[in-house]
Formats: C-alpha cells, structure tokens, sequence
C-alpha cells in the first residue's frame, strides 16, 4: 500500500524542555572556548582576511572547542526570509567597534530542533573567542506554530489521500463484480460450460450443412 511521505517538522513539540535537558545544548548553553574552523589550509594572515571578508558578507563557520561541534552560522534577521533585508548583516549581529581586537557575533540557527542564538566575540587577530547557545523565545513561538501548521496540512493530506485511495479500491471491485455477474461473462468463461466455435457462430454450422 502507497504512502504519503511526511516532511520532518525543523523543531521538536517542546524546545524549551529539550533546551533545558539535552546534553550536548546544556554544555554549549555554559560560556566556551570557540575557533574559526574554515580555510584551515591557509596561512594565517590569508584566514583572518577570509574571516573578517566573510564576517562582513554575514555568515562564517565556527567550532566549539570542547564538543568540536562545528556550525555554520549565518549573522543575520532571518536568512530563510524573501526579503533581502532580513538576510544582511547589521550592528546587531555583526559589532567591530564595540570592543577592540575583536568582533562581537550574533546568529540564529535551529539546533537539535531547538531556537537559539549563537551569541559571543572572535579575537580579530588569534581567531579564538567565546560563545554560548541562548534560547530564543521569540523564534521557538513562530517555528512552533508553523511546525502546527504543517502537521495539520500533513494530516489534512494523508486523510485526502486515503479517501482517495479508498475510491479508486472502490471503484476496481466494482469493476470486477460487474465483469463476473455479466451474462457473456459468464457464458464465454463458466468453467462448467464449453462453447464450440460452431455454437458461438451458427453461421458456421449451416455453411457445414
């Protein structure tokens, strides 16, 4: 029997909870030692201009150290909006005056179906800094209604689809009892009567006559 594949819903029924007690979000939820991790076959000096270039156009990918999770992170409102001003760096994601030497990061991401922002500083010239997961309320209450959403479009789906699979089941064995309770059927097909070519044709018995 066909069925509907359901997409993975982005986040979990209930991120905070998840949040507060998965393993790996409760460590990188403590303040820790990050890196850049892109370009690593590169000098140093051409790294810091690759991060800096990058930082700038909003976005890098940076590890934390202790769990050597590394993340893409995109420094930005939204970047799966349509509107190009949501996916453009600003002041609040991405700060180079606020301190000396380094730059103050801000990202939003989906992490083990949890809302967070991956927020902390690189050291402009060692490539190192701090950072830690905070969760985001805001996000987590618009990824929740549209997970509803989408859980109820696929419900809606999967009924539709079994309505219509039920028809057209329906519908063949209809067929199929129309085809066996047919007269000709039956006497074409009746395993209990033989029908001669002559008697279905006694056209041809009188031309042997």
């Amino acid at each position: 029997k066909q069925k509907l594949q359901n997409p993975m819903p982005r986040v979990v029924p209930n991120q905070k909870e998840r949040f507060d007690k998965d393993e790996l979000i409760k460590k990188l939820a403590q303040e820790s030692d990050v890196k850049y991790s892109a370009f690593r076959e590169l000098q140093h000096d051409e790294r810091k201009k690759k991060f800096i270039e990058s930082v700038k156009e909003g976005h890098s990918v940076i590890s934390f150290v202790n769990t050597g999770s590394n993340i893409s992170l995109q420094f930005c409102r939204n970047a799966w909006s349509e509107n190009r001003e949501d996916r453009l760096p600003s002041v609040e994601f991405v700060d180079f005056s606020k301190d000396d030497g380094r730059v103050n990061l801000k990202a939003f991401l989906i992490f083990n179906g949890v809302c967070v922002d991956w927020v902390g500083w690189i050291d402009l010239d060692t490539l190192s800094g701090k950072a830690r997961f905070v969760f985001n309320y805001e996000r987590a209450q618009i990824e929740e209604r549209l997970r509803k959403e989408a859980m109820e479009q696929v419900r809606y789906r999967q009924i539709e689809f079994e309505r219509n699979h039920k028809m057209y089941n329906d519908h063949c064995i209809l067929q199929d009892r129309q085809l066996s309770t047919s007269p000709l059927s039956h006497q074409l097909f009746s395993s209990n009567t033989l029908i001669s070519p002559v008697q279905q044709h006694p056209a041809l018995l009188h031309h042997h006559t």
